[in-house]
């Protein structure tokens, strides 16, 4: 009877090893493959809901139905926009100044969007929910430099200088490139580009993005940062099927919208708050 205990123990405790071997391996897969690129938490959750992008695309995930403060994201002035007005391909970026990820992102895809801008469309929109104050002041000093027509010399100089984002440090970014001090200092104070934050913080969120950076091409949700080799296979394959309706005779505007509905991970927000308000001006 004792061996048969000792048989039965032995065999429960190996089976038990064996399952936390495979849950282990299970669980690896869920990792990103340089944790150093980890996208940067803004939930509790994000790791476990994100991914690095890639060539996959990422499963659709069941969110509550827009509460009336989404709602008001149609009320968003024009975003920061980099190519052209008439894209073949749409990039939204939803990014965060004092994430590292968002740094690497935005400065290892900085040539590749400058060589595409004929038929590319970015645009920036900030996630920095109010519990992050540097990313919130961060993201209104980067607007700030928006109204005075120098949003991508202040977003490079932050991106560029992630130690110096205290206010006295945006004002020496601002400083840098060139801005009217006493007009960013007015604008810094502005309750409307607090507002304006936290609206676009609401349509990130609204889009899937709990994380950062996240980008959405054609509205194909990708969040965190990996290779730049994977973020431009990606932004190709849009390109080459958007170059196909073109050939097929598609208009090129209808071109964002209908890959939208084909690629996007949750196509009807997407096109609702994104494309339905996209600025297409140069």
């Amino acid at each position: 009877m004792r061996d048969f205990s000792r048989r039965a123990l032995l065999g429960w405790a190996i089976a038990c090893a064996a399952v936390a071997f495979a849950l282990g391996l299970s669980a690896r897969t869920l990792l990103l493959e340089d944790t150093s690129l980890s996208p940067c938490k803004q939930e509790k959750t994000a790791t476990e809901q994100t991914a690095p992008v890639s060539d996959r695309t990422e499963e659709p995930a069941a969110r509550p139905k827009q509460t009336p403060a989404q709602t008001r994201i149609e009320e968003l002035p024009p975003a920061p926009a980099q190519g052209t007005s008439e894209p073949l391909v749409t990039l939204l970026v939803c990014t965060s100044f004092p994430c590292s990820a968002c740094s690497k992102a935005a400065r290892e895809s900085r040539p590749l969007i400058d060589s595409l801008k004929d038929r590319v469309r970015m645009e920036v929109r900030h996630s920095a929910p109010g519990i992050h104050e540097q990313a919130r002041r961060s993201a209104v000093a980067a607007l700030a430099a928006h109204r005075q027509e120098r949003f991508f010399y202040m977003y490079y100089a932050m991106f560029g200088g992630q130690d110096r984002l205290t206010e006295s440090g945006l004002r020496q970014h601002a400083r840098r490139v060139g801005l009217n001090l006493e007009q960013f200092d007015s604008d810094m104070q502005d309750p409307a580009l607090e507002r304006q934050v936290a609206m676009e913080t609401s349509l990130c969120r609204a889009l899937g993005a709990i994380g950062t950076p996240a980008f959405f091409i054609n509205g194909e949700r990708h969040v965190g940062w990996s290779r730049l080799a994977d973020f431009e296979r990606v932004l190709r394959r849009h390109l080459e099927a958007a170059e196909d309706k073109l050939a097929a005779g598609v208009p090129r505007e209808e071109i964002p919208e209908r890959l939208a509905r084909k690629y996007a991970t949750d196509p009807d927000n997407y096109i609702a708050l994104v494309l339905k308000h996209i600025s297409l001006s140069p």
